[in-house]
């Protein structure tokens, strides 16, 4: 694990933290923001293979790190930030995030890779093809991509979080 999160000890770090008891979650958070190792990213750049058939080529990059500071949000070059303020501080106490940001819509499993979701947003936006047919194909393909979590929508940082 240490090697992975390229963190000194984060072992000790850890089972120091689960044995502590802390009579508010005011000390709680005084003690992490004092013992929390700060995240070194391995690559600034990770390329990931997913290959369900479909050969999806997916890169996670990492943008910036935000920590808090005596209850200051700050970015990694130490100047305070006030955008989404309540929200990282909210899933920062809640479920200790590792990624905050996506771009773009979402992606689909097992829908034929890019040309399989090209063909699926196309027969979903066709409009000029109005008949009964072609109505009930995109309903039915909407409410199949429905049902995996896809919606068309741009993913936005607010839902991410």
């Amino acid at each position: 694990m240490r090697r992975v999160l390229n963190w000194p000890d984060v072992e000790n770090s850890l089972q120091e933290a689960g044995s502590k008891k802390f009579r508010s979650h005011k000390q709680a958070r005084i003690y992490y923001e004092e013992h929390d190792p700060k995240p070194m990213p391995l690559t600034h750049l990770l390329h990931y293979f997913y290959d369900e058939g479909d050969g999806w080529a997916l890169e996670f990059s990492c943008k910036e790190i935000y920590r808090c500071q005596e209850g200051q949000w700050l970015d990694s070059r130490d100047r305070p930030i006030s955008t989404w303020r309540n929200e990282l501080a909210e899933v920062a106490s809640r479920y200790h995030p590792l990624c905050i940001e996506k771009d773009g819509i979402e992606l689909l499993d097992d829908i034929g890779g890019l040309t399989g979701f090209c063909q699926m947003l196309e027969t979903l936006f066709d409009f000029e093809r109005l008949d009964a047919d072609s109505i009930e194909q995109r309903r039915e393909l909407f409410l199949w991509a429905y049902d995996r979590g896809w919606t068309g929508n741009t993913i936005r940082l607010k839902s991410t979080l």
